[in-house]
């Protein structure tokens, strides 16, 4: 057996390396997926806002609300389209 203790392996030196780079991997991607779902959130809850604001005090023909509130989400899909 080695004298070196297991901290110092070069094997698993460069085991713990490559991990923490996968790791650093992941923590983007998990930055880059928040950022997708605050993109989707915002579209849905201003449409939220949009419909309770409609069926409150009606301002717009229900065919009118429906385009709305079709564009916010259809634009919010796009924006990650182009993203992906």
């Amino acid at each position: 057996m080695s004298n070196q203790s297991c901290g110092q392996c070069p094997a698993l030196q460069a085991e713990i390396s490559r991990l923490c780079q996968v790791i650093a991997g992941l923590q983007r991607r998990i930055v880059w997926l928040e950022r997708q779902i605050g993109v989707l959130l915002g579209a849905v809850v201003s449409s939220v806002h949009l419909l309770r604001a409609e069926r409150d005090k009606p301002s717009m023909p229900k065919t009118r609300l429906l385009q709305a509130v079709w564009g916010r989400l259809e634009t919010a899909v796009e924006q990650l389209e182009v993203r992906i």
